[in-house]
């Protein structure tokens, strides 16, 4: 039997085990972050393979625990 997984379960599965070469995204991708220190008035956004992957890199790389949910 064959197990198939979504492209969210796999992104979460790669941000939760801290694996930022296993986070993937189109070449043009637009990365928008709302958070604590991004408010919607100021969001933090990255663009591209270069940036995108340069923020889960830094994120996947911090010793800390990861966790995705809705």
């Amino acid at each position: 039997m064959t197990t198939v997984t979504s492209p969210i379960t796999n992104l979460k599965d790669a941000i939760e085990s801290r694996d930022a070469e296993g986070v993937w995204y189109a070449d043009d991708a637009v990365l928008t972050i709302l958070d604590r220190d991004n408010p919607p008035a100021a969001p933090a956004s990255y663009r591209g393979l270069e940036e995108i992957g340069a923020y889960y890199r830094d994120i996947c790389g911090r010793n800390m625990e990861h966790s995705v949910e809705d």
